[in-house]
């Protein structure tokens, strides 16, 4: 396991001075697992497709061959792909071991084939003049599937060289004990790289500086720099260790306690082995690296066809705002978006004012600042479909929790329990609480708590089919909750 070194140590330190961007060129291991899973899929039915045109009935024209090739393939590529993510296949170090990783797909890959010849000639005898196909198919599909790997490997290799897939660490606790963590897990774990010890104090240990307090370690992963948390404690510290968990679960990185014997007061999320070390996790991302890039897919697919198809709609709407008042188009205020970050909203404009300052007043019925057109635009809440550009650029996602005025967020986060739990995922241009009711102003803290509920219930119980009933039901929002 590598250290930090003097490049990272001077980044740690100038953690909080304004616009300091994001660490750059850094891709997370299961983003590239789940796109080689996503390959093996597409290179299985393009092996289905050409094999059916080199080895297809001569009464079978273009379009039936596509359809057919198509039809068979979904079945087999979702067969062979969930049989090698349950056997592990699709783990970042298994992915550069070229040699036992071919052996393991073309047992993976003879056993789907066997499983998919089995049914199909037990439902359908005819199929059994298809036998050359299916050859041809086994064939090309292990020729692409074993190209690949040795290509992932390639790419792996070439990135971990370049410290792109190393997970950096971060230890927070006692300076002693972190220093005796890192003595424990040895320095020869290319993919892994203690960026920093973060305590309380800043005595230096023998052979490792400590980095900052819990503040820095907080502002190293809101800008990117540390991918995993560990915390080195002992039990008779008890109220100390109880504040850091409460601070530190909030990120939506992994964070984990190495411990002593003692009992916990907080929920326990899992455990893992680090080198015959307990870790304990206490905290964990929402969404897995498969959930996270199919989320990813569906917002970027269907912004992008949205944006074209309402195309007229928001050229009509943004003359009508021109004519009706003075101003621009567009309003922009900013917000905290994913791990707290700030960016900025885009909506149509329907006040005569903007305001997007330490002072941001809700609106309200009968609101003197809201123009004729913006008064349509709200009530029908066509004013956030400039937000799909938000989502385009990353900042936004279809689904999520509703992102506030930085104003609003520094007002509720001291008096609501676990507000800042939102950010652990990527805000959205809707979410549970607005197709709930939970939208417009919030005059009483107890309406934004409400709705801070049902944001924290939808981040521990996302799901694809959960996003999908929250996009239908918003299409009625307007119609059943007003806003002003």
């Amino acid at each position: 396991m590598q250290s930090l070194d003097s490049s990272d140590r001077h980044r740690f330190m100038e953690l909080r001075q304004p616009g300091l961007r994001r660490a750059s060129g850094h891709i997370g291991a299961g983003w590239i697992c789940e796109l080689v899973a996503l390959s093996d899929a597409a290179l299985i039915l393009l092996a289905g497709l050409l094999a059916t045109a080199l080895v297809a009935k001569p009464t079978l024209g273009a379009g039936d061959i596509v359809v057919d090739a198509l039809g068979h393939g979904l079945i087999v590529a979702a067969l062979a792909v969930a049989m090698m993510r349950r056997a592990g296949f699709y783990d970042v170090n298994r992915l550069t071991r070229v040699s036992r990783g071919i052996i393991g797909l073309s047992a993976q890959l003879l056993v789907a084939y066997a499983a998919y010849v089995g049914v199909l000639y037990a439902i359908d005898s005819s199929s059994k003049g298809e036998f050359a196909r299916i050859v041809a198919w086994l064939t090309l599909a292990w020729l692409f599937l074993t190209t690949g790997r040795l290509l992932t490997a390639l790419v792996i290799r070439m990135l971990a060289g370049h410290g792109r897939l190393v997970q950096r660490i971060a230890l927070y606790g006692s300076s002693e004990l972190c220093a005796a963590l890192v003595g424990t897990i040895g320095t020869n774990q290319p993919s892994e790289r203690i960026v920093g010890i973060f305590c309380d104090t800043r005595h230096r240990t023998a052979n490792f500086p400590v980095t900052g307090n819990l503040l820095d370690l907080t502002a190293a992963v809101r800008n990117g720099l540390v991918d995993r948390i560990i915390i080195v404690m002992t039990s008779s510290d008890r109220s100390h260790l109880e504040a850091a968990v409460k601070e530190l679960s909030v990120l939506p990185i992994p964070v984990q306690l190495c411990p002593d014997a003692m009992t916990l007061p907080f929920p326990v999320m899992g455990a893992a082995l680090l080198h015959s070390n307990l870790l304990i996790d206490v905290g964990a991302p929402p969404l897995s690296s498969r959930q996270l890039l199919w989320k990813t897919l569906l917002d970027y697919t269907v912004s992008a066809l949205a944006i074209v198809i309402l195309a007229p709609v928001m050229l009509v709407i943004a003359a009508a705002i021109k004519l009706d008042s003075a101003g621009p188009v567009f309003f922009m205020q900013l917000r905290n978006g994913y791990n707290g970050r700030p960016f900025r909203v885009i909506k149509f404009r329907t006040m005569f004012v903007q305001e997007d300052g330490p002072l941001v007043r809700q609106a309200s019925p009968d609101d003197p600042r809201v123009t004729s057109v913006g008064r349509f635009l709200r009530r029908t809440s066509l004013d956030e479909l400039p937000q799909l550009f938000n989502v385009l650029r990353g900042e936004l996602s279809l689904v999520g929790p509703r992102p506030h005025a930085v104003a609003h967020n520094e007002a509720y986060d001291p008096i609501i329990p676990r507000y800042a739990y939102r950010y652990r995922m990527k805000p959205g241009i809707t979410g549970l609480a607005q197709v709930k009711g939970f939208r417009g102003e919030t005059r009483e803290p107890e309406q934004m708590l409400q709705r801070v509920r049902q944001d924290i219930w939808y981040i521990d119980h996302w799901s694809m089919w959960l996003d999908m009933q929250i996009l239908l039901k918003t299409l009625t929002v307007p119609f059943r909750h007003k806003a002003y």
